[in-house]
């Protein structure tokens, strides 16, 4: 485990929601998807360094990501595949290393979508007291 990994695995294996273990599993989820996404930004920077042109995509590709979860606010896991492949596809760096970078943000991006989705609908679902 590496020391982002670490970082997460701390903020996760604290949540504790006493009688609901369903809303757990989901907080837990999304701070793992966030630790990743976070550990592909920072891998992605470091091989990016300097390279305008390269952080521009970066940041386009986290920006896109976050435009399908707006234009797809209940992102399921086929429809996550398909961004996910249609952007491997269209996104090529002549740096190996960078191009494989540039799809894990992105994925693990489209990723922290997803959890982030399905601990909202969780949430919202969650009749409120006097209900």
């Amino acid at each position: 485990m590496d020391f982002l990994e670490n970082i997460g695995g701390l903020l996760t294996g604290n949540v504790e929601f006493n009688g609901n273990d369903e809303l757990e599993t989901k907080v837990e989820a999304y701070g793992n998807v966030v630790a990743a996404v976070t550990k592909a930004g920072v891998e992605f920077a470091a091989l990016a360094g300097e390279n305008e042109a390269t952080n521009k995509a970066g940041n386009s590709l986290i920006d896109l990501a976050g435009e399908i979860g707006k234009a797809f606010p209940h992102l399921n896991a086929e429809q996550a595949s398909r961004f996910k492949g249609i952007v491997g596809t269209v996104y090529d760096n002549p740096d190996p290393a960078v191009d494989a970078a540039a799809q894990n943000l992105f994925d693990t991006a489209v990723d922290a979508v997803v959890a982030a989705q399905d601990l909202s609908d969780f949430v919202n679902a969650e009749p409120t007291e006097g209900e």
